[in-house]
């Protein structure tokens, strides 16, 4: 009993050892021993033109289709109404902020009208991007409508071609087109609307008095590009009116 006591009396002082008392080997990672000279540092690596070798001509071909370049796409906006847009074009119209038939301007159309910016492949489906946009925006309204002219059926204005004595977009994109298809660019517009029964009339009232009014001109052997005067145009749309 007498030599556990002092053995434990041992234990105790041997706890109560100042750092500078531990052995040498005891204060440092047994898994890793001592360096017995300085740190030497890893040699450098061979220079990076050791590595670099011309490509073949298939090579570089092959790099050139699979790595996307610059020129493989098209940064466009969609575009919609602002909330009481037509306040707003009043506003601007009297002031002389912008004149109708440069309202769709790239310059005039922020103020008006709201842009969804996205970068489209040039030979990628606009259908798809169009379904991507409704789920973006939350609309299944059968009434959707996307346009390269304008706001479908928006009467009273102009377009983006500058008419504004019988303007009314109507150029929807199909599902099929691309943007290489349609020669956009970088920077174009698209115009979403919700088409109602009323513009839907419209559109389809100009469309038949303009094929009326081009197949007058080729009767009377004049291209259908050529403009009428003012004149002319009113009694076209009298004659139509008579025939509709």
């Amino acid at each position: 009993m007498v030599s556990n006591n002092m053995s434990d009396d041992k234990i105790v002082e041997d706890s109560t050892m100042s750092f500078d008392e531990v052995p040498i080997g005891l204060d440092t990672n047994n898994s890793m021993p001592l360096a017995d000279k300085a740190y030497d540092p890893p040699t450098l690596p061979e220079e990076i033109d050791a590595y670099k070798f011309d490509l073949t001509d298939t090579m570089k071909h092959y790099r050139s289709t699979f790595r996307p370049t610059r020129r493989n796409y098209v940064t466009m906006f969609f575009r919609t109404r602002r909330r009481n847009y037509e306040l707003l074009l009043w506003q601007l119209i009297t002031s002389g902020v912008i004149t109708k038939d440069k309202m769709y301007m790239p310059e005039c159309l922020p103020y008006w009208t709201v842009g969804i910016k996205m970068r489209v492949r040039v030979n990628y489906p606009l259908g798809k991007v169009m379904d991507t946009m409704k789920e973006r925006l939350g609309i299944t309204s059968p009434g959707l409508r996307f346009c390269l002219d304008g706001f479908f059926g928006m009467v009273n204005y102009s377009d983006i071609f500058g008419n504004t004595a019988d303007a009314c977009p109507w150029m929807e994109i199909s599902n099929n087109s691309t943007v290489e298809s349609l020669r956009l660019a970088d920077g174009d517009s698209i115009f979403i609307s919700i088409a109602s029964m009323g513009q839907i009339q419209n559109v389809a009232k100009w469309r038949k008095q303009r094929a009326i009014a081009d197949a007058s001109k080729q009767a009377a052997g004049v291209s259908p590009d050529a403009g009428m005067t003012r004149a002319e145009d009113e009694t076209a749309t009298e004659e139509i009116q008579i025939v509709g």
